[in-house]
């Protein structure tokens, strides 16, 4: 969502898309969740101001469909990036929540 001259405008990708956020919007509503403005997150500060563990989690975040559940769990497998860049496919998928398309997806962004 984003406000510019105080007119908010919403971009999704498609039709379903823009029914599954008013959905959440609606349901956030109801449940009293926009009363009041959402708590600073880690992820939201900027990454040079990230303690060196969280903006490791923030960058293996962003490879898709890697998420913070899994990219924590890399993290505690590997500890390192660097760790995480020179493994073997068989290597990943050993990770809980890694199969064969994740491993596959990381491996590539890496190598």
């Amino acid at each position: 969502m984003n406000f510019v001259y105080n007119t908010p405008s919403i971009v999704c990708e498609n039709n379903h898309a823009f029914e599954v956020f008013l959905r959440i919007l609606l349901q956030r509503e109801l449940k009293g969740k926009n009363d009041r403005l959402p708590e600073a997150r880690w992820y939201k500060k900027p990454l040079n101001q990230l303690p060196t563990k969280d903006a490791r989690r923030y960058v293996l975040d962003a490879i898709p469909t890697i998420g913070e559940e899994r990219a924590k769990r890399l993290l505690d497998s590997y500890g390192t990036i660097s760790n995480l860049a020179n493994s073997t496919k068989n290597e990943l998928m050993k990770v809980p929540g890694i199969g064969e398309k994740r491993a596959d997806k990381i491996y590539e962004i890496f190598h």
